[in-house]
């Protein structure tokens, strides 16, 4: 792709000298030449470093086939859209007023200043003027010239939103670049006058724009090229996000340069796979398998140890056979070792394939990060590995990385610290679906910057049967193009795992790397380690009858246990909270409350106390919080029933271990779950243990005949003539490169209530240390305030406070506040209670307290 020809700013550009990119209090200017040669510099560097040449040919054959000539071509256009992306700062008002050249004498007082869509016109000039040549010269026929145009469409909406965000392609393109072409035209002859060589011709371009229009958006000809087939115009779609992503990022990597006089050494890729490997193997856990594997004779057949260690050689047996898919799903039950499991094919997948170099973890819910990043820590501990592993969400702060001048090393290089964070520099990331997402379907620069690095990547998804399902069809359906043509290896898995080919626009399977199911959940061992009681279910109770009847329960059976009482809602899972703290009958020092309001610490600890060997006895109330990542070992369970796959999820906090005896579920029905889980069909009743049916599902782990149900649902819902149809979304958002509407179509939360976040002040124990809110309110404050801190060192100081404020802070529903007292305030989003202690009942958040907060004075 670099023996391609770049676009000479020596030969067309006059004065190039004097022609500046970027400018600085501290330091000489730079030049529009040598912006440009540092941003092809650091392309060349994630095109070489990430193995995108293997991307790149693969966009190629789906484009263009065996036509060599338009593929050369094809590549010149590419290296240019990088090269040439600034092009337009020949723009005199933006010379003048943005650089403060003072060469330049202003001809055209109300004439834009904006240098990107300038850029993308020139682009569009130069490189009409190309194709019109070779097709004068009859190299490109009529069809081979229409594909050219396409794609100086679609590269010149990249350099035209360099400095913004991709939202719709002819909202943007068509009626920023084409419309209104004319007020163009003294620009063009300014840009003339400085470059006499490149002659841009006004007339010519004219006719190239007639031309153009008649492509316009949803109109035969694009349609025709773009769609080909079903879907194809999704490899369109990531075509464009990618090229965006290595320009903003290589742009980025240029201006830190220039801006700190330090250029991007390394992107911190896993090369050395070998290391990982023999450490790995080092494990006790590693050996115990291995000599599993070799002799058959070190676990009994009734030790889960024997069937963990058969799972990890079945897995690791059928992605031999299927190194080369792309997608795997990797279905197992609850407390068989998925985790070790996944790590074993992540260092394989590796090994085989050496141009992969970099490992995602990607989880639904924070608890799940945390406890991951421990299992993976256990592993590496001791070796430098352990360095390589970074969590990426919003509650962890960013790592700092220290100055490299030997006379400044005690001193944090924030520039450098923030950019590693946003270029996921690390071997080995562990980061939330959300976040994942954001990197795959986001629209802002700062969510593209990732995507290159999941190119030729290793990606762990943990309980995809978590996301919203009413976009499973449309997940799988990018995830099987985006693995394809990226190169990236995913390993979907979960106790609970649909299977989503049933879904795909693709009649090939997805391949399951545990193919003997029944082996692992028809086992004793995992089927019957929890016994479950449906009798609760018989009848309706009100809220006190059933407090009643489940405390009588535990009482009378299960006093000396530890028992875990799960509800939908927050508030049921507080007034059941307080109703045993009121009673007598129970140690207030075993009764423990966890909901979604507990910061990390504080799950931290109450987990602690559940994996403690010498504690016989514990209550815990909580809510969905505790159904996945939470490792805790309980002997009894209560449930609100809701989803079948949480309520499986909850089987899997009880007698983990699989050495318990009498262990049991009571399931029962207080708070509906449509609130929760809103348009998820499987909170339908059909689905639900209130069908007697979906009890056996549950009692014989029969997942797949419930899973056929509810994907034949969401099939049918996607093709239902309304505005969710699928095919209306592919021919009216995908076809048309509706960046905004797609994003918006695949968001995993879309909850829509608004919030402000409140801080209670009051002073929190952690781990023996005392921690004043009042003073972290301060420091918060403080960082937020300080204008003498640049953008980067506010950045990574906010990142380790919100650890801490986390600590006081909640989101509370904007009606919630309206009444209430606070003292401080930032912004209007952000308030400060400085008695936050009245707020708190042993410790835990009683959100009715806000409402009888009779207080209306608001210090404004």
């Amino acid at each position: 792709m670099f023996e391609e020809e770049l676009f000479s700013i020596e030969k067309y550009v006059k004065d190039k000298n004097k022609i500046l990119a970027h400018i600085s209090d501290i330091k000489n200017p730079e030049t529009l030449l040598e912006h440009s040669d540092l941003v092809i510099k650091y392309f060349k560097k994630i095109y070489e470093d990430k193995n995108l040449e293997i991307i790149f040919d693969k966009f190629s054959d789906k484009f263009f086939g065996e036509n060599k000539i338009i593929k050369k071509f094809w590549n010149e256009m590419i290296v240019n859209t990088i090269y040439m992306h600034d092009i337009g700062k020949l723009n005199i008002n933006f010379q003048i007023d943005k650089m403060k050249n003072k060469i330049f004498d202003r001809k055209h007082l109300y004439q834009s200043k904006r240098h990107s869509n300038l850029s993308a016109r020139i682009y569009i000039d130069y490189f009409s003027n190309k194709v019109f040549k070779l097709y004068s010269e009859k190299k490109l026929d009529n069809k081979t010239a229409l594909k050219c145009f396409i794609f100086i469409i679609l590269n010149s909406y990249i350099i035209s939103r360099h400095h913004s965000s991709t939202k719709s392609l002819s909202e943007d393109f068509f009626n920023e670049i084409i419309k209104d072409y004319e007020e163009y035209k003294e620009l063009f002859e300014e840009v003339n006058n400085y470059c006499p060589n490149l002659n841009f011709s006004i007339k010519e371009s004219k006719n190239l724009f007639r031309i153009l229009k008649q492509l316009k958006i949803g109109e035969k000809e694009w349609n025709n090229y773009i769609e080909t087939y079903d879907w194809k115009s999704v490899d369109f779609y990531i075509y464009t996000k990618l090229l965006y992503s290595l320009l903003v990022s290589s742009d980025f990597y240029a201006t830190s340069e220039y801006s700190s006089g330090k250029p991007i050494e390394s992107l911190n890729l896993l090369t050395n796979i070998d290391e990982y490997i023999s450490v790995f193997n080092a494990t006790e856990i590693y050996k115990g398998i291995k000599l599993h594997r070799e002799t058959g004779k070190i676990f009994a057949k009734n030790n889960i140890n024997y069937y963990r260690s058969e799972m990890f050689i079945e897995a690791e047996q059928n992605l031999e056979k299927n190194i080369k898919e792309n997608i795997l799903f990797l279905e197992a039950p609850t407390g068989s070792g998925k985790t070790i499991t996944s790590i074993n094919l992540v260092l394989k997948l590796l090994e085989k394939n050496r141009e992969l170099n970099k490992i995602f973890y990607i989880f639904p819910f924070n608890t799940l990060v945390e406890q991951t990043n421990a299992s993976l820590r256990e592993i590496f501990q001791g070796s430098s590995l352990e360095e390589n592993i970074s969590v990426i969400n919003s509650i962890t702060p960013i790592k700092e990385v220290e100055k490299e001048e030997e006379y400044r090393k005690d001193q944090i290089d924030y520039e450098r610290s923030l950019l590693n964070r946003q270029f996921i520099h690390s071997p080995i990331i562990l980061t939330t679906h959300v976040h994942f997402f954001e990197n795959l379907f986001g629209i802002d620069r700062e969510s593209g910057f990732a995507l290159p690095h999941l190119a030729n990547s290793v990606v762990i998804m943990d309980e995809i049967q978590s996301y919203k399902n009413k976009i499973w069809k449309e997940i799988i359906i990018f995830l099987r193009e985006y693995a394809e043509i990226l190169n990236i290896k995913i390993i979907i898995m979960s106790a609970t795992l649909p299977n989503l080919s049933l879904l795909s626009n693709s009649k090939v399977q997805i391949p399951s790397l545990i193919t003997n199911k029944e082996k692992y959940y028809k086992n004793p061992i995992f089927k019957d380690r929890v016994s479950l009681d449906f009798s609760f279910l018989e009848k309706e109770y009100e809220k006190e009858e059933l407090f009643e009847k489940i405390e009588k329960t535990i009482l009378e059976k299960y006093k000396n246990k530890k028992v875990v009482v799960e509800f939908i809602k927050k508030a049921s899972a507080f007034e059941f909270y307080k109703k045993l703290l009121e009673s007598n009958e129970v140690s207030k020092e075993d009764i423990f409350l966890i909901t979604g309001d507990d910061n990390k610490a504080e799950r931290k600890r109450i987990i602690k106390e559940a994996k403690n060997k010498e504690r016989k006895s514990m209550l815990l109330i909580a809510t969905q919080v505790i159904e996945a990542g939470v490792d805790i070992d309980m002997d009894i369970g209560f449930k609100n029933i809701s989803i079948l796959d949480a309520d499986e999820q909850f089987l899997g906090r009880i007698n983990r271990s699989c050495k318990k005896k009498n262990c049991k579920v009571c399931f029962f029905k207080l708070d509906e779950g449509n609130l929760i889980y809103k348009s998820d069909v499987r909170i339908r009743k059909e689905f639900t243990l209130l069908n007697k049916e979906m009890r056996e599902v549950l009692l014989n782990k029969d997942f797949n005949k419930y899973y056929n149900k509810v994907l034949e649902v969401l099939d049918d819902l996607s093709n239902k003539e309304d505005e969710e149809n699928i095919e209306n979304f592919r021919k009216n958002k995908v076809v048309q490169l509706n960046f905004e509407q797609i994003n918006k179509r695949l968001k995993l939360i879309t909850d829509e209530m608004k919030t402000k976040m409140i801080f209670f002040s009051r002073n929190v124990n952690i781990e023996g240390k005392e921690i004043e809110g009042n003073e972290v309110w301060k420091e918060f404050k403080e960082i937020l305030s300080n204008n003498k801190i640049g953008y980067a060192e506010r950045r990574v100081k906010l990142s380790k406070v919100m650890e801490k404020v986390d600590l006081f802070s909640y989101n509370i529903p904007v009606e919630m506040t309206y009444r209430l007292s606070y003292q401080s305030k930032i912004g209007d989003n952000i308030l400060y209670i400085e008695d936050g202690e009245k707020y708190f009942v042993n410790g835990k958040f009683d959100r009715k307290k806000l409402q009888s907060d009779k207080d209306y004075e608001m210090i404004l």
